[in-house]
């Protein structure tokens, strides 16, 4: 039986827009057949209120699913290089013992106008992907055309031609940092669209999330050692621009053997089909005001954004926290990093299981919850560090915190590293497992694909905080300050901006519905997965977002197969028609 709503002819004693529980009584004797059969569930479309049968859909076996998550790491290993190191290479220090490339000052602004140039591309990448008409796939070519290029302006960002300080330098790092953003951005969107449109079950979507976050850390902790690496070629007589180079350009290259296999041996069309040539080309706006009604969306992405607002003011503060207020040597900050990162692996196979049996917004609420507890604790850290104890650690803990070093303020941070590793664990994993979950329940009730969109506008919100936390912290540090030093006071006031932070972030996430979410999702997907889980339908495999006025049923109720679908294979279970029904005129409404 074929499916109608949202202004169409729906199936008989139905009309307007069809509720979860009407999509399951619909479907269940069309996959039941399918399932009978032993084949997949049939790719659908919408036209203005009707979805048609026009193909089926196979499951990403695991090593797919493996490819993906590793490829959606690349891209951020590429990030996080540049974000650890950009300023230490070309505003370098004595020890570092680089040269000065570009004028002072100018490598900051480099950084904000490619910043800005990211949020400009975003969107129109995410625009030409979802209505691209290649018959290979939306994304996959795309992907592989900007691969090669991404990962060689990344290296050519540190291969500036001028040995000293020049205009000729600047102009060349903010070409290759525009190319360079450009190029990732063309990958990185359209294999964050992918996702959903290819992965239709949550639970499967969220292991790849999991996969990813445990790449990208693993990846974080590498990189915090290449200043070592660089001292130990430099002791070997390297010089040492030479020595940064080399090991700066490892990580694109690295990232490039991560982001080939999804790119090169994903065949797209198995999974997702392409646009046809007689869909319409939505515009930009048009496809950024569609997706901003979706209210599940807006609460979501708001929350998320407050929450990443909060989440990057400690991080920016953390080296703060340990020497101003807690008085203890600045290497402790590796140490504290590193121990949260294996407490957050410990934490995701909780997470895994809690949120399938107890739901992602409930578990990203407690993760708020506990965030904002750690904030407030630093923000009073001297009365509850004197809770732990206040003699001075002994000979072993000197070698670790510095002499003179509170035991309270110690067992405090370890403590912190250990709860915040919860938070971690779950708002890698949900948030962005709940944003995938939003562009399948969207598709689902639409019939349009607007996975690009989605991936854009989650990308430039969520980048929001990271433009404006330095400056943030950099006033709220010398709050007070006598001797241009960062104060006490100061220091405090950043935990009490991210606790403040925490509570509209709280109160928007617990207005997401998520269970709107998860049961439109279910019903086209729940009803249409096999029970011996071979076969997988994908959100274009469902709804394949064709924008074309919808045929009237026939005179028996069941709507008929738009014209361009007709020849198309029958679905399992199915009788062909022994002649073809005769044509309807099309319905006057159409689709919101």
């Amino acid at each position: 039986m074929l499916l109608a709503g949202f202004g169409g002819a729906g199936p008989p004693g139905v009309s307007g827009r069809i509720s979860p529980s009407q999509i399951r009584g619909f479907g269940t004797d069309r996959f039941g057949a399918s399932r009978q059969s032993g084949l997949g569930p049939s790719y659908l479309y919408r036209g203005a209120g009707t979805l048609a049968t026009i193909g089926r859909v196979r499951r990403l076996k695991t090593s797919e699913l493996i490819m993906i998550a590793v490829g959606t790491a690349g891209p951020g290993v590429m990030v996080s290089s540049f974000g650890l190191y950009t300023l230490r290479f070309f505003a370098p220090t004595e020890q570092v013992g680089l040269p000065l490339l570009v004028p002072i000052g100018w490598i900051g602004i480099i950084q904000g106008i490619a910043l800005g140039f990211d949020f400009l591309i975003d969107p129109l990448v995410a625009s030409w992907g979802d209505n691209s008409k290649n018959p290979k796939g939306r994304r996959t070519p795309m992907m592989r055309r900007a691969l090669l290029p991404a990962v060689i302006f990344a290296i050519l960002v540190y291969f500036a031609p001028v040995p000293e300080v020049s205009w000729i330098n600047a102009l060349w790092v903010l070409a290759m940092f525009l190319a360079y953003s450009f190029t990732r951005s063309v990958y990185d969107i359209n294999l964050q669209a992918l996702i959903p449109e290819a992965i239709s079950d949550p639970h499967r979507r969220l292991r790849v999330f999991a996969l990813r976050t445990v790449v990208g850390l693993l990846s974080t902790m590498v990189l915090s050692f290449v200043p070592t690496v660089v001292e130990n070629l430099r002791n070997g007589g390297m010089e040492p621009i030479l020595a940064w180079r080399i090991c700066l350009s490892v990580f694109p290259v690295a990232a490039l053997l991560m982001m080939l296999p999804p790119a090169l041996f994903i065949r797209e069309t198995d999974y997702v089909p392409a646009n046809p040539p007689e869909q319409a080309r939505t515009p930009l706006i048009a496809g950024l005001r569609e997706i901003m009604a979706v209210k599940p969306f807006l609460f979501l992405i708001c929350g998320a954004v407050l929450l990443s607002f909060s989440a990057s003011i400690t991080t920016a503060a953390l080296q703060f926290y340990i020497d101003v207020l807690f008085g203890l040597q600045p290497s402790v900050a590796t140490t504290f990093l590193i121990l949260m990162i294996v407490a957050s692996f410990l934490f995701y196979p909780p997470v895994l299981i809690l949120s399938r049996r107890k739901g992602k917004k409930n578990l990203m609420l407690t993760a708020v919850i506990v965030c904002a507890f750690s904030y407030l604790v630093i923000y009073f850290y001297k009365p509850v560090g004197e809770l732990f104890g206040t003699a001075p650690v002994g000979d072993l803990g000197a070698r670790f915190a510095g002499a003179g070093a509170m035991s309270g303020y110690v067992t405090l941070l370890l403590i912190l590293a250990v709860i915040l590793g919860y938070p971690i664990a779950a708002i890698n994993l949900l948030v962005n497992a709940a944003f995938t979950d939003i562009t399948q329940y969207h598709t689902v009730r639409t019939g349009r694909t607007r996975a690009g969109i989605f991936a854009a506008a989650q990308s430039v919100m969520l980048a929001i905080p990271a433009t404006l936390v330095p400056a943030v912290v950099g006033l709220l540090i010398y709050l007070g300050t006598t001797n241009n030093m960062p104060t006490v006071m100061g220091v405090q006031a950043t935990a009490l901006v991210a606790l403040i932070a925490c509570v509209p972030s709280f109160i928007l996430l617990l207005f997401y519905n998520e269970k709107e979410v998860a049961d439109t999702i279910s019903a086209y997907v729940g009803d249409a997965a096999p029970s011996d889980g071979s076969v997988d339908g994908s959100v274009d495999g469902l709804l394949g977002g064709l924008a074309e006025p919808a045929l009237a049923g026939s005179p028996n109720g069941t709507p008929d197969v738009a014209p361009h679908s007709s020849a198309e294979p029958v679905p399992a279970g199915t009788d062909a028609p022994s002649t073809p029904a005769a044509p309807q005129p099309p319905e006057t409404n159409t689709a919101p």
